[in-house]
């Protein structure tokens, strides 16, 4: 429910100000924004599923995790690179491996596994993709034009940065649509659809009105993890979205210990970000969506969405038969990244968590975001 307050911006002008009424749903409106927003970038532009903003189900596979983990960082001020990193990790592990189940199964064709884990994919997909793209050029974004309340740093370069990613997006996009077969001006249409979703959902923010407190209460996310637990098993027994594994249920033993994996993780994770905050998850955290009409957030976007769509367009024309090869170089570099920015993000992660296991506080680490 909203409710209306008066508020003056100048002597003798009465100003109306929307403020969000209390309760979980104007937190999970803001969550919808925000898991739209990695779904255009992940799913729809990435290629994967240029329509998946039409898709109720996505919203829900990446929800969940969203809020969750968000939570955590941002009534923690985190800022460290590694916790919004795993972060991503996470939400890439959970959706990849009990949803599309890409993680046993591999790719369409790809029979190469080690322990029934399908290496190549886990290490484009989740070590990098879903970390990168997925959570951290969207938390980007949406601290930069959305307003949300992120401790992430923001300049010029970082913007160009996150537009350039549209660039290498419809590449891999174009491969992937050429790959199956698809006819690239059904893709484009799908990417446009998923756009014009997008932009009504981040409007209808500007309904929400004022949150003066950002962070869930402890009651809030035990009913989301609750609800999120039941949705991940249906996700599970349902089988695969992948054509080629669908109707097929996990192998026992690699899921036993994928869920080893994402329990560890999200345990380390959560001591790290909690305990390294001290007092700072007792101040609220307020979230204004009025900041919309003045981010420059629509020409942003559209932007995006042009240089998306001009490079789906013109990169067969101008690439042709270089795009198998430019792509397969993107999916080397993605891996090697990877493999490095994994390995250091897991040092540190472990690390701080045997501290704070003994007692002590971690330790002060490179701040990227900040």
């Amino acid at each position: 429910m909203l409710e209306e307050t008066e508020s003056s911006a100048s002597p003798g002008t009465p100003v109306t100000k929307r403020i969000a009424g209390p309760g979980i749903w104007p937190k999970v409106k803001v969550y919808l924004a925000f898991s739209a927003l990695a779904i255009f970038f992940a799913e729809s532009v990435g290629g994967n599923y240029p329509s998946a903003l039409l898709n109720p189900l996505v919203y829900i596979a990446y929800g969940f995790p969203f809020i969750l983990l968000l939570d955590d960082l941002v009534r923690n001020g985190e800022n460290r690179f590694y916790p919004w990193y795993f972060s991503g990790w996470l939400v890439g592990w959970v959706t990849e491996a009990y949803v599309a189940k890409v993680v046993f199964y591999g790719w369409p064709g790809d029979h190469e596994q080690i322990f029934g884990f399908a290496v190549g994919p886990i290490l484009v997909v989740i070590f990098f993709y879903h970390a990168w793209i997925t959570l951290l050029l969207t938390a980007y974004v949406a601290r930069r034009y959305l307003g949300f309340p992120f401790q992430i740093q923001i300049n010029r370069g970082r913007d160009r940065i996150a537009l350039t990613t549209a660039l290498v997006l419809s590449v891999i996009s174009t491969h992937i649509s050429i790959s199956q077969g698809k006819p690239l001006p059904r893709t484009m249409i799908e990417l446009a659809l998923s756009f014009l979703i997008l932009v009504v959902i981040i409007n209808g923010l500007k309904k929400v009105g004022k949150i003066d407190d950002f962070r869930l209460s402890k009651d809030e996310r035990t009913r989301i993890l609750k609800w999120g637990v039941v949705i991940y098993v249906l996700f599970f027994l349902g089988g695969a979205t992948e054509p080629h594994v669908k109707g097929q249920l996990a192998p026992f033993w690699p899921c036993i210990f994928s869920l080893f994996i994402t329990f560890t993780i999200y345990w380390a994770l959560r001591r790290s970000i909690r305990l390294k905050a001290g007092k700072l998850n007792e101040i609220p955290l307020s979230y204004d969506p009025e900041i919309l009409k003045s981010s420059g957030w629509g020409k942003w976007i559209f932007t995006y969405f042009m240089i998306s769509l001009i490079v789906l367009g013109a990169s067969p024309m101008i690439l042709g038969p270089v795009i198998p090869t430019l792509v397969g170089g993107m999916f080397i570099t993605f891996i090697l990244f990877g493999i490095i920015c994994g390995l250091y993000c897991f040092t540190c992660l472990f690390r701080d968590a045997a501290r704070i296991g003994t007692g002590g506080r971690p330790g002060e680490l490179p701040k990227v975001f900040n």
